[in-house]
């Protein structure tokens, strides 16, 4: 009866109380309906992990649950203690008194040996105290009670049951909260001194007492305040004999009494209280089921969740070492996630191939993980726990809604490969769009260690395979979008730090609103990241790698690629690969190139089919496409061709094309100057470049300043639109040597 983490279920209102508890839902109180409910509280599945006994009412020890055990042998067979309530109500201590006494000594042991025959092993006596003005009604209310009590106790014990003694004052009034906690304190001696007269055994009692609470006329106090007065009243007044001290909602909603016993125990573990300060709470966890179940059988599951539910959050507000491992939880979760975004830094090291190797096999992990987690573990706990199958349904696409909305809002989309927009503005709303993902995250993957700590890990675990290749991803687009390496780094880690924090706003919140709805709400986000992101950017890529299977066009994107920023005649040239929605504004950029300049290269560039097919089928492990930009217009071009026959796979050629307005700029040399980075980062050791020998001087100087050398010049290969023949000098490069960096980077 007395366990750390469980409580006591007060379902022994008489028959006028739960008359009226029953008007409240619009349901008729008989026989049949208090047999149905009491039946439905006694069947909740995984009760007893929570609760350890149950106080019935007198007529409840009769009746059958659906195996036809009564309601007694059926808690008995799941490990929880039935007792019974054994006062028979109060009566005024005088005819215009308010306060009262309660009764039902008389043939009280007779009583009791027949309750305990019945099967009931415990027993419950209820004296109320009002605060109000010390009359003498008041004295004879505080004494007298205390003697009651004391009787009842000594006489369970002849009858073999352990009493719950409970002396409650009432929160009716409009007193302050230190008016309480002296009534409180009166009351608690006065008991304590009758039931040491009466030589009850304080080790085989449990205390029922109220928690000590401004009057209802006055306002709310803080949980720590009202921890802070509880205990300074037990301290002062109730032996370390007593075993537990199960405290009573008394006029508290079912919240305010869960977040009040939670600050109590925490409280109680600086001064490491002698007793167990549990609950035994009546509507505190019976108000949500009554609301759900309305008397109506197909309610039935709903209102046995809700049962469970407050019964785990009440539990967990016992088990104070219990919610601590959940919070260390909570926090080492949210410390390893945010660790995660380190992981972006690993593009620094290693080789763009490699990493693009990689990242494929890690999106299609996460997306499966993802997917998995929420159809596989999450939904079925969800649904393990009694919860509406329309509500879930309703909670999952509501979470599903809220990601889409998100990335909608924010011009967002996960960035799982490396390839990046030319904006840097959208590298911030990257860092935003993380930091409330992670913060969503964060609050899901709470609600699932604080309902189940297993369920919490497999959810983490889907969690972190989805933030691994993302991370990757957001960390190369800061690079490409003109952060530093340790900028880019710290506040990638910075926005992942948001998914503790969303733990730790569920953690505080757990106590005072229902978190089961972020299970479902969690899986919806699963399912859209794994569905909407993931499995489409999976289905793409996979595609090109089994055509790469057979004539080798795999398309890679480019990884990690840091921006270049070139400062010309006080303008900001910026130079990035190209994309397929660069395909309109390439047209209008070789529409710019004269047709002079058109004759010396290869492809025909004043078709537009030609250059639409190229931007629409980007191959970046053939030809790997650079821009260079100022304010957004293309103003240069230049690609790197890789040989891939088995001879020639270490060359590669590369090509330059610059708008006639930006020449003599030096664009072209800082063109050339990434192009041949890229061929070092894959692992090239050569890079070739052809041009026309006597009409092409700009680009030759620009060549020769990075290091590039002639090796060849092979006559008559070009002719100009006039029929003029020019001779093809062809420079070379060998990448593994040291080269001259950028013209004027900032």
């Amino acid at each position: 009866m007395v366990q750390s983490g469980k409580g006591i279920l007060a379902a022994d209102e008489s028959l006028p109380t739960i008359a009226r508890r029953f008007a409240g839902i619009g349901l008729e109180s008989s026989e049949q309906t208090r047999r149905d409910y009491r039946a439905l509280l006694a069947e909740t599945d995984d009760l007893e992990r929570h609760v350890s006994g149950v106080i019935l009412f007198e007529e409840t020890l009769d009746h059958k649950v659906s195996d036809g055990q009564t309601i007694p042998h059926a808690l008995q067979a799941r490990g929880i203690v039935p007792g019974v309530k054994v006062d028979k109500g109060t009566i005024p201590v005088s005819p215009s008194s308010v306060h009262k006494l309660t009764q039902g000594l008389d043939g009280l042991a007779e009583r009791l040996s027949g309750y305990r025959e019945q099967g009931a092993r415990f027993a419950k006596w209820r004296n109320v105290y009002r605060v109000g003005a010390s009359d003498a009604d008041y004295k004879v209310t505080v004494n007298m009670g205390a003697e009651i009590l004391a009787r009842y106790a000594a006489l369970c014990h002849q009858q073999d049951l352990v009493p719950i003694v409970e002396p409650e004052v009432l929160m009716d009034g409009a007193h302050e909260i230190e008016h309480c906690a002296a009534v409180t304190l009166e009351v608690q001696h006065a008991v304590f001194q009758a039931l040491y007269r009466h030589n009850v055994d304080l080790r085989y009692i449990v205390l029922k007492p109220n928690m000590i609470l401004p009057g209802e006329g006055v306002g709310k106090a803080s949980p720590d305040r009202v921890a802070e007065a509880t205990l300074q009243v037990l301290m002062q007044t109730v032996p370390a004999a007593v075993p537990s001290i199960n405290f009573l909602s008394g006029g508290q909603t079912d919240l305010e009494a869960t977040a009040n016993l939670q600050a109590i125990n925490q409280a109680a573990r600086s001064f490491t209280a002698p007793w167990l300060l549990s609950f035994s709470y009546g509507r505190a966890l019976q108000a949500p089921v009554l609301k759900a179940w309305q008397g109506r059988p197909e309610n039935v599951a709903v209102a046995k969740a809700e049962l469970l539910h407050r019964a785990a959050m009440n539990g967990g507000a016992v088990a104070v070492d219990k919610r601590v491992s959940e919070l260390e939880w909570i926090v080492l979760g949210g410390v390893l996630m945010s660790g995660i975004a380190m992981v972006g830094s690993v593009t620094l090291v290693l080789k763009p191939a490699t990493l693009d190797r990689l990242l494929l096999p890690l999106v299609a992990f996460a997306a499966g993980s993802l997917i998995g987690g929420a159809f596989f573990h999450m939904l079925p706990a969800a649904l393990e726990a009694g919860s509406d199958g329309l509500a879930i349904g309703i909670l999952v696409v509501a979470g599903f809604s809220a990601f889409f909305i998100l990335e909608q809002f924010l011009h967002w989309r996960h960035c799982h490969r490396t390839q990046s927009d030319r904006r840097q503005p959208l590298t911030y709303l990257i860092l935003i769009g993380d930091g409330l993902h992670n913060f969503l995250g964060g609050l899901a993957i709470a609600g699932t260690f604080l309902i189940d700590v297993r369920l919490g890990i497999t959810t983490w675990l889907a969690a972190a395979a989805h933030e691994i290749p993302q991370e990757l991803g957001d960390f190369g687009v800061l690079i490409h979008g003109g952060w530093s390496k340790s900028s880019a780094l710290l506040f990638n880690v910075l926005s992942g730090s948001t998914f503790l924090l969303g733990g730790l706003v569920t953690y505080a919140l757990s106590t005072q609103v229902d978190i089961s709805w972020l299970i479902p709400f969690a899986a919806g986000n699963f399912i859209y990241i794994g569905a909407s992101d993931l499995v489409p950017e999976v289905n793409k890529h996979g595609e090109v790698m089994d055509k790469d299977m057979n004539n080798d066009t795999t398309v890679y994107p480019l990884a990690g690629f840091p921006a270049l920023h070139l400062a010309v005649d006080g303008d900001r040239i910026d130079i990035r690969p190209m994309l397929p929605s660069d395909g309109a504004a390439l047209q209008q950029f070789f529409q710019r190139i004269s047709e002079q300049d058109r004759y010396y290269l290869r492809d025909d560039i004043a078709d537009p089919e030609v250059v639409a097919n190229w931007a629409e089928n980007l191959n970046y492990n053939r030809v790997i496409p650079l821009l260079a930009l100022h304010d957004e217009r293309i103003v240069g071009e230049g690609t790197l061709h890789r040989r891939h026959a088995a001879a020639r796979r270490h060359v590669g050629e590369v090509r330059i094309t610059i708008d006639p307005q930006y020449r003599d700029k030096a664009i072209g040399r800082g063109l050339l100057h990434k192009l041949v980075e890229v061929a070092k980062e894959r692992d090239l050791e050569s890079v070739l470049f052809e041009i026309a020998a006597d009409a092409e001087e700009p680009a030759r100087q620009a060549a020769a300043v990075i290091g590039f050398v002639p090796v060849a010049q092979i006559p008559d290969q070009f002719r100009d639109a006039d029929g003029t023949a020019h001779d093809s000098l062809i420079m070379c490069l060998n990448v593994r040597q040291e080269f001259p960096p950028p013209p004027s980077i900032f």
